[in-house]
């Protein structure tokens, strides 16, 4: 069974997510800049969430960040914050490294879901002829070929459900299969 999430992600009710804290921007390495399209500001600004956390400020939000960084302008702000997309998902090689990690794919039409792991996707993946170990969980959604069998619509979300080791299940079968 998988032990810990990687670096810069938490479990939250057994699907991992990324870390929203500068601690878990840190720990992923995804880079935040900031860019004011205003007509006469043009300000720019990288949030250094490194030294940030080193000051002791790594449980803060990295929205909480953004929204202090703003100007106070009366015609409001136009601070647009860039965050590289590629650290917001996880290849599929160190998913299927993980025994117990499984893919859910649900159709945000209807709500079917329909779950695989990441091992049979790395399969389908290269059958396609694409790179399947080194594709990105955040890719898979737009990578989904066929419609919702219920509603036709090609809306997926794709999340990571990862066993939580502080659940009173994960340490049930744990335990059992400790003794058998």
């Amino acid at each position: 069974m998988a032990e810990s999430p990687p670096a810069g992600w938490i479990i939250a009710h057994g699907v991992l997510e990324p870390d929203a804290t500068l601690s878990g921007y840190a720990a992923r390495g995804q880079d935040v800049r900031g860019l004011c399209r205003t007509r006469d500001c043009r300000r720019s600004c990288h949030v250094d969430y490194e030294a940030m956390t080193r000051q002791g400020f790594g449980g803060l939000s990295m929205t909480i960040v953004k929204r202090l960084l703003r100007c106070q302008r009366l015609d409001t702000c136009g601070l647009d914050f860039l965050e590289d997309p590629r650290a917001q998902g996880l290849p599929l090689r160190v998913l299927a490294s993980q025994s117990g990690v499984s893919l859910r794919f649900r159709c945000e039409g209807c709500g079917l879901v329909q779950a695989t792991t990441p091992t049979a996707m790395i399969h389908r993946l290269t059958a396609r002829e694409r790179d399947g170990p080194a594709t990105l969980s955040s890719e898979l959604a737009a990578l989904a070929d066929k419609p919702c069998k219920t509603c036709g619509k090609m809306r997926w979300r794709v999340d990571i459900l990862w066993p939580d080791p502080a659940s009173y299940g994960y340490r049930q079968a744990r335990s059992a299969a400790r003794r058998g």
